[in-house]
């Protein structure tokens, strides 16, 4: 059968012409023009019944160098065959491993556990309940909140091509609570690294104390060699040119162990000041602020595509009544058969 301009249905062929849709869809123009309406009512209803956001941003850049002291160190544990830099942790820590570390559990638990002011900064409420999260239990209310911080409130972007800072995005229905938790996840960076780097002060303060030691015996071994050659050539030690290359050599070893004993002392003295520093070691570039601005929702393009949307089931369903009637009224269209066929079989395999 086909469609004709007029409405009217021709027997003899089931093909659907493009000319047919288009007067079908000339004549089912109000109930396509309904969905349509129905849709982006609808869409506009949820724009405006979406809840207001607010989104505080901070960035910072990690610590990028080396100490030199700390290098110092590895370069002297590497004469000795210790890989230092395993230990003290001195290769750089890139951009990307901050922006990972916001995600984690030990970040985001004493957030989800804490509660925040709202707009009017008088009323506190826990993150679980700004965040309208449910649970049966504390601990399972806890790991839906953290899950919730991941998805809905924490992002991140890294300028890794180019500057490497770290921009962090914290979006809640509260502008003090978003500043608030941008915060705390700067605060719980620096405690991570602060935390880290003590660690790491701590291990080289030991590894340094035993290398100091040890560089001191051997310092004593040295000299004890070159104070027995002394007294043992106090006569003809610069007549000989055999005693004079020895002493010479002797001196020698003992000067370098010197160097290496006072290196080891300087630096067991900084990993000693390390152990308690407690300055920040990421730079901030921009610090959290109360956001003044409301996000914006979309609501244009939500409305826009909810039209689409509409339109598009409209057509189906006009289309789909069609089919209807023309195989009420002519028999099975071998066409559809064919698709139900095939369909069932796809199911059945």
């Amino acid at each position: 059968m086909t469609v004709t301009p007029d409405g009217q249905s021709s027997s003899g062929s089931s093909d659907i012409t493009l000319v047919g849709v288009a007067a079908l869809i000339l004549r089912e123009r109000k109930r396509l023009l309904a969905f349509t309406v129905f849709a982006s009512v609808f869409a506009a209803i949820a724009v405006f019944l979406k809840d207001r956001t607010y989104t505080a941003t901070f960035s910072f850049v990690p610590q990028a160098a080396q100490e030199q002291s700390r290098a110092g160190l590895a370069s002297l544990a590497g004469q000795f065959g210790i890989p230092l830099g395993f230990v003290a942790g001195g290769a750089q820590q890139s951009p990307q491993m901050y922006a990972d570390l916001l995600r984690t559990r030990d970040i985001l638990a004493p957030i989800a556990s804490d509660s925040f002011l709202l707009e009017d900064e008088s009323t506190r409420l826990p993150i679980s309940d700004i965040l309208k999260v449910k649970g049966r239990s504390s601990q399972i209310r806890l790991a839906r909140t953290i899950d919730a911080l991941r998805s809905e409130v924490v992002s991140s972007s890294v300028a890794s091509r180019t500057t490497g800072v770290v921009t962090v995005s914290v979006r809640t229905v509260s502008p003090i609570a978003s500043r608030d938790i941008a915060l705390r996840l700067l605060d719980g960076l620096n405690r991570f690294n602060l935390s880290t780097l003590q660690t790491r002060a701590r291990e080289e303060s030991r590894f340094t104390l035993r290398s100091l030691a040890a560089a001191r015996s051997t310092l004593r071994t040295v000299e004890d060699s070159l104070q027995a050659f002394l007294q043992a050539n106090r006569i003809g030690a610069e007549s000989s040119p055999a005693l004079r290359f020895e002493r010479e050599r002797l001196q020698s070893s003992v000067d370098l162990q010197r160097q290496v004993v006072g290196s080891l002392a300087q630096q067991y003295e900084q990993s000693r000041i390390n152990e308690v520093r407690d300055t920040p070691v990421i730079t901030v570039v921009e610090a959290p602020s109360v956001p003044v601005l409301a996000d914006a929702r979309g609501g244009v393009a939500i409305v826009v595509m909810g039209a689409i949307l509409g339109l598009a089931l409209g057509l189906l369903y006009v289309l789909g009544l069609d089919a209807v009637e023309r195989r009420r009224r002519d028999g099975p269209d071998p066409d559809l058969e064919s698709l139900f066929s095939e369909w069932s079989r796809l199911r059945r395999n």
